[in-house]
Order: structure tokens, then sequence, then C-alpha cells
């Protein structure tokens, strides 16, 4: 889920530190007096024997009366670490944040998480959001989810984006400069899912949709660079993409997965008659994480990213950077026609009470052919905080460091 990000090199939004701390201590002002389930006694081969262990643990050996309880008392319950692991698990938080080409804005970010029909024997669905508007009359709203319905037979997974907001351009290479050459504003839209029906166990098949948006587009070139070339569709674009999707995925928690694995390949083809550029797009992603104690897991994901056609417009192109993988690097720092990616992360969830800690390493490379010759990686890690003890979910807070900058992301979920 997405929070924050704040990259000071790259002018990047910065959200105040003072939601954080504050959040800290509500949380420990409620929490103090209740204990947190030790993963030594809910851990087992998969993430789903800990959520049938936990559910097992919060049932009752004799039969007891109790009152209804309200949709908050059983949101708050999530949090103190007393409620019922099938209820909701939701949080809801403002932000304000400051950067020199937005001034101040303001927003709010949100994540609901549950199982389906109740049932901790499903997997844990999530959505979440985060909304922003600005002094400068600039706006963004963000939804992401990944949602499996009872006894995981459907799988729906995917984000919308619709914000205007200036995008920092740096180029198209793996060599480009270090400042942006140019701010490309305009109305940006992408909404992107995949609707997946199983087909055995574990194996997903379906469609794969794509549509990004940008409208009434402006090419800002900066004065020190003018004499670079526009790249295709700054003027603004319109495609629309359809395909199909192969997802291999025995994880239970997908925001923290402490034993599980996630393998998607998929291709999607941007007609002449749904784009203004037609192209098309293949991408594969692996993830795998292992335990190595109740509390120490290592996770490691690689992942391809590639396009081809006459005409890929510069914002569909394959890119390096972001809160999920190359963190330290400003989302769209290098790209490309394609580009590969991996990442190695250990955790150790909890560190001491509700806190853990983790460290990461990641290495990628673009090209506009398969032939990659440049590599750049980025370092860096955070502390954890543990939002929701009956689901096993952080707050996680990383900072990456690479040869040129360095990041601050702010996400409920881990990366991968």
């Amino acid at each position: 889920m997405h929070m924050a990000i704040y990259q000071p090199a790259c002018h990047a939004r910065s959200l105040c530190w003072l939601i954080v701390a504050w959040f800290c201590l509500l949380s420990s002002a409620g929490f103090a007096s209740h204990p947190v389930p030790n993963p030594a006694n809910t851990s087992g081969s998969t993430d789903e024997s800990r959520a049938t262990a936990l559910a097992k643990e919060s049932t009752p050996t004799t039969a007891v009366t109790t009152p209804k309880r309200s949709f908050i008392s059983k949101a708050w319950g999530q949090f103190t670490g007393d409620g019922d692991p099938k209820d909701i698990g939701l949080l809801v938080y403002p932000t304000i944040a400051y950067a020199p080409e937005t001034q101040w804005d303001f927003g709010f970010s949100a994540v609901y998480v549950y199982y389906a029909e109740n049932d901790p024997k499903n997997r844990l669905s999530e959505l979440s959001g985060f909304a922003f508007v600005t002094q400068a009359k600039q706006y963004g709203m963000w939804l992401e989810h990944t949602l499996y319905s009872d006894k995981n037979k459907w799988f729906f997974f995917g984000r919308a984006t619709a914000q205007s907001f200036p995008m920092q351009f740096f180029g198209v290479g793996e060599a480009t400069r270090k400042d942006p050459v140019a701010l490309i504003e305009g109305n940006f839209v992408l909404v992107r899912e995949r609707v997946l029906r199983e087909l055995r166990k574990n194996v997903y098949f379906g469609l794969n949709f794509d549509l990004q948006h940008l409208g009434s587009a402006r090419y800002v070139a900066n004065p020190d660079y003018e004499d670079r070339q526009a790249p295709l569709g700054a003027t603004g674009s319109t495609n629309f993409g359809i395909g199909l999707g192969f997802i291999y995925d025995t994880r239970h928690n997908p925001m923290n997965v402490r034993n599980g694995l996630m393998a998607e390949v998929g291709l999607l083809g941007y007609p002449s008659w749904t784009s203004t550029f037609p192209m098309g797009a293949a991408y594969f992603d692996g993830r795998a994480c292992f335990s190595l104690s109740a509390t120490q897991v290592i996770g490691f994901q690689v992942r391809g990213d590639f396009t081809f056609g006459e005409s890929v417009p510069f914002n569909q192109l394959s890119q390096l950077g972001g809160a999920m993988m190359m963190r330290g690097y400003y989302t769209g720092r290098f790209r490309d026609r394609n580009a590969l990616t991996a990442q190695v992360e250990y955790r150790i969830l909890p560190l001491w009470w509700r806190f853990g800690v983790a460290t990461f390493a990641s290495i990628g490379s673009v090209a506009n052919d398969l032939g990659f010759d440049t590599w750049h990686w980025s370092v860096g890690g955070g502390p954890r905080f543990l939002l929701f003890p009956l689901k096993d979910i952080y707050m996680r807070i990383d900072f990456g460091f690479t040869t040129e900058q360095w990041g601050t992301y702010f996400y409920v979920g881990e990366s991968f």
C-alpha cells in the first residue's frame, strides 16, 4: 500500500515525520497492555498454517455468550490483538507533505484487510488507497488491491491511479544524466487489472487489462538541456491493452509472506483501434520467501519487463526505481524498452515486542534490446512496526541508498 516517498535528490514528495510519530505513540498507548502473538506459537510449513493456528488460539474452549461488537470495535480489536482473527482490519490516517514543485499538500491514506466469508482459511485480501491535493492545484489518487474470493477460486490483482502531478524525465537509456532533462506535466490515468480463475490448487489463469492515458500534457525542458528532443508520447496518448495472465501462488498472506512462492507471467497487446501507439508488452515476476526461524525470513525476487513494437511511448517504457524494487531510485530514473531487476531481503519480524527490522539489496538494468550491459544497484533497510497482530501485517519504513541518491518509503505491507 502506498503511503509516502521522500527522495531529496529528486525533490519528490516528503511525508511529515510527525504523522509516523503520532501513530506510533497512539499505538503504544492502546497496545501496551496487550500481548503480541508469538510467531513461534503459530509457525508452520506455510502462512496458511499460521492463520489457522491464530484462529484456533482465538477460539474459546467453552461456549461463551458475547455481546455483538460494532464495526469500529472489531477494527480496533485488530490493533490491540484481542479481537477475532476473522474480523476486518482498517487503518485511516492523514498525511502532510511539502515539495518545491507542489508547495504544501494534504491527504489521507487507508488500508482495509479481510478474509473472504470471514474465514481465515481463505487467503488474506487487501484494499488500499491514498489521495492528496496541493496548494499548486495538483491532485492524486491511488487504489491498489489483492483480492481472493471464497476458497480462493477467483483472484483479482491490480491498481488504479489518477493524478495531475509533474513527472521527472531523465531521458531514455542505461546511461542518462543525473539531473532530469524535463518535467512532463499532465493528467495521468492508469488502470491495471488481472482477473484470474483457479484452474487447480495454487494455479490461476485469466485476463489482463491495462489502460494508460496522458492528457493535457506539457513538456517543460530543463534550461540546461533545451536541445534535448521530447520523447514519444510527451504530448499525450491513450493506450488500452488486453492479454492473458498466469500466476502460480502459494502465499496465504501477500502483505507479509513467511513461506510461499509466487510466479507470474503476462502478455499484453495494444492494437491500433484502442491505442494511440500500437505496441506489445510481456513480463515475468518470480518471488520466493522462506522462514529461517520463527521470526526470521529471507526473500528473493526476479522481474523482467519487455516491450515491443515500432512506437512505444515514454510512459510505457520499462523502468527502474520506486518503493517496491530498486528502492532509492526515483521511479523512472532509468527507462528503456526492456528492464531486468532482482532483489534479496532479510527480515526479523518481530525483533522486539511489535518492532522488527529488514535489510535489502537489489540490482537492475535497462536496455533497448536484450543486451543488459550496465547494472545499477541499491541497498538499504529499515524498521517495521506490527499494525495488525492477528493478521501478521507490519508497517515498513525503508531507507534506500544508491550511487546517486537516496529515498525513504513508508508503506503498510512488505515490498514482496
